[in-house]
């Protein structure tokens, strides 16, 4: 399994990130899951790797829930709500090891 250095360090609160860092963040997300932009619109609403997206980026952002769900192709706001929920919850190995691999 690959290794990943913390995302955050201790010190940065949610309230530091706006819709730029949220930005980079979402970046980087996707490259760590292996995705593009372009796949986001080409796949599920409720896919896996959308959902602990959403659900990283809202734990750790201030943008809206319908930033969130524009950005990643999810539908209705929601939906980010569902898929946070879902996330947390999921005892699913493949969510588990996602969720590991830092988002």
């Amino acid at each position: 399994m690959v290794e990943f250095e913390p995302w955050l360090a201790p010190c940065e609160s949610n309230q530091a990130h706006d819709q730029a860092q949220a930005e980079r963040m979402l970046s980087l997300g996707l490259r760590r899951l292996r995705l593009n932009a372009g796949q986001l619109a080409g796949s599920s609403k409720g896919q896996a790797e959308k959902q602990v997206l959403a659900w990283w980026l809202y734990g750790r952002t201030t943008v809206t829930r319908r930033w969130l769900a524009e950005q990643l192709q999810m539908g209705y706001e929601t939906r980010v709500s569902q898929a946070v929920r879902w996330v947390e919850s999921s005892r699913a190995h493949e969510v588990l090891e996602m969720k590991k691999r830092p988002v």
